[in-house]
């Protein structure tokens, strides 16, 4: 080799070692995690390679502020979104706000993710309550971003973590990848079907979702409810198309009622309590101002105000299994969330329209379509309607008050309300029928609104002779509230505390009973309850002496309404 070859050589080596070295994160990284970086990579979700980890801060009134980690998508001057470690990309408004501040604070990446590698100084149990993903899930997440950034060793440990996180309570250990499309298949699913009752989620919207988690996860252990649901949101777009198409000019009266039929299936009801379930009518109920252009209120509604000329339709739709935008649960801090149907609806408007129920729930998490009711409620409901038809309706509800069965509390209210003159003896009848605690003292509230002097009479009978004490409390209650004969009342409830402090039960008429004697001016009661004081129960003694600061009217603007006798007894 001549002398200018070898140097040729030898700078061409030179230039090589002198050019960048480009790491690959596939040589450094473990191959089953580099893997489970590509499936992952592979499903929709963002690169956050060149997002800035921050942890946000959130601010109620005068709770303790709430932090949230999760990586910067977007910010301006009013606002900044934040894709949290639990996968949810969330729009926070920034501070001041009306309900409180909201803030963020970039913080280190390697820093945080080596905190989440060791060992928590102690385990709160309730921490991860409510979260669609695991723990595992979210340090596998954050490994990935790890990785991207060229941080191996540390992506390495964390995916590592991640998988042991997500297979410690399996006897039977899956793969990575496995494990992480359990977890993410379960989580997507659950928040799809959340999504139904976000209306500014459209039905388009909706249907990409499930479809994505349809094709993402075959080993989805919902996959038959994922295919169902898009079967039937494919077949509801092209009815909206049709519908939209289609638009009918001075509609019918029965056109009418078909069209606001049509549209239940965009029904937002909400739940506001758990166990419960979900209001269909919620929206309407909490609506600002009192006088609503009634073509503004939802479908259900103003199906509801048409009232029995809606009930023939109605009907028919019973078995339709079309989705709402209403979602129902038994606890909304795991996946038992469940869209109420069109069906659903329909029998929750005539349910109101009639003034009783006719679907019984069996559980907390009970819905007709979903429990399989249909035909039952169907019969009972067209049952209904033929004798409202036949008899009219004053006459079917005072015989159902008569039975002094379960509906007839609900359908006494409605006697009293539409046709008071009947009510009074339909209720006396109903009241010697029954063998019901619950319904003889909805048949005694329902006496409410009844102005015929007898109603005193049969109070005062009730509260003397009723089988129950809740019975009895309740026309004491109602006597009280008319301001008749009060001291009788305070006496006679004097007597029942004496009897039923003895049994230790009934806390919560003891409760109202205690509510009666606070708000009379009786010396001998508040003697009584403070006589008896120290051996009441904790949350009794609790009741008690927080309704004080109302009743000395110290500080709170209400002026005291007992004697100084009465005063100096408390």
């Amino acid at each position: 080799m001549n002398p200018s070859t070898k140097s040729s050589i030898a700078i061409f080596l030179f230039a090589i070692f002198l050019l960048p070295v480009t790491p690959s994160l596939a040589a450094e990284i473990e191959p089953e995690y580099q893997e489970a970086f590509d499936w992952l990579d592979k499903r929709g979700f963002p690169d956050l390679s060149k997002k800035r980890l921050v942890r946000t801060e959130l601010q109620y009134w005068s709770q303790k502020p709430q932090y949230f980690v999760g990586f910067l998508l977007a910010e301006n001057s009013e606002s900044f979104r934040v894709k949290n470690l639990y996968l949810d990309e969330v729009d926070y408004k920034r501070s001041p706000s009306s309900i409180g501040t909201n803030s963020f604070k970039p913080i280190d990446l390697v820093e945080f993710a080596q905190q989440q590698l060791a060992p928590p100084a102690q385990m709160d149990p309730f921490a991860r309550l409510g979260q669609r993903v695991s723990n595992g899930t979210e340090l596998f997440y954050l490994a990935r971003v790890c990785a991207s950034r060229e941080h191996a060793d540390l992506a390495n440990r964390l995916a590592a973590k991640a998988k042991q996180t997500l297979n410690q309570r399996r006897k039977e250990k899956l793969g990575l990848i496995d494990a992480l499309a359990e977890d993410l298949s379960h989580s997507k699913t659950w928040k799809a079907f959340v999504g139904f009752g976000n209306t500014k989620v459209s039905r388009k919207e909706l249907l990409t979702e499930f479809r994505e988690i349809f094709r993402f996860y075959p080993q989805n252990k919902h996959r038959k409810r994922v295919q169902q649901t898009i079967v039937m949101l494919e077949r509801m777009i092209r009815e909206d198309e049709v519908h939209a198409k289609s638009p009918i000019q001075n509609p019918s009266r029965q056109q009418q009622i078909a069209d606001l039929i049509f549209r239940l299936r965009d029904q937002n009801g909400q739940q506001w309590s758990q166990p419960g379930s979900c209001d269909i009518f919620s929206g309407d109920r909490f609506a600002k101002g009192s006088k609503i252009d009634p073509s503004k209120r939802s479908p259900a509604w103003q199906l509801r105000e048409i009232g029995f000329d809606a009930v023939p339709k109605l009907i028919e739709v019973l078995d339709d299994k079309t989705f709402t935008r209403s979602v129902g649960y038994h606890r909304n801090f795991y996946f038992s969330h469940r869209v109420l149907r069109v069906g659903d609806c329909a029998e929750r408007i005539i349910a109101d329209i009639a003034g009783r129920g006719f679907y019984q729930r069996k559980h907390t998490n009970g819905a007709m379509q979903k429990d399989g009711a249909v035909e039952t409620v169907k019969e009972q409901i067209e049952q209904w309607w033929a004798e409202i038809d036949g008899k009219g309706e004053q006459q079917v509800l005072v015989e159902a008050v008569i039975r002094g069965d379960h509906t007839s509390g609900a359908q006494a209210q409605r006697l009293a309300d539409r046709y008071p003159k009947s009510a009074l003896d339909a209720i006396k009848q109903g009241l010697q029928n029954t063998q019901s605690d619950w319904t003889r003292t909805n048949l005694i509230q329902a006496t409410r609104k009844l102005k015929d002097p007898a109603v005193l009479d049969l109070l005062v009978a009730q509260m003397g002779d009723a089988s129950d004490l809740q019975s009895r409390v309740t026309a004491a209650e109602e006597l009280f509230k008319r301001k008749h004969q009060r001291d009788v009342v305070i006496e006679t409830m004097m007597r029942q505390w004496a009897d039923y402090r003895k049994k230790g039960d009934t806390l919560n008429e003891l409760r109202r009973i205690v509510w009666l004697f606070q708000n009379t001016d009786s010396p001998k009661a508040i003697d009584l309850v403070a006589s008896d004081f120290a051996n009441l129960p904790t949350s009794l003694r609790l009741d008690v002496v927080s309704d004080l600061g109302e009743l000395l009217g110290e500080g709170n603007g209400f002026e005291p309404r007992l004697s100084k006798e009465t005063l100096s007894r408390i």
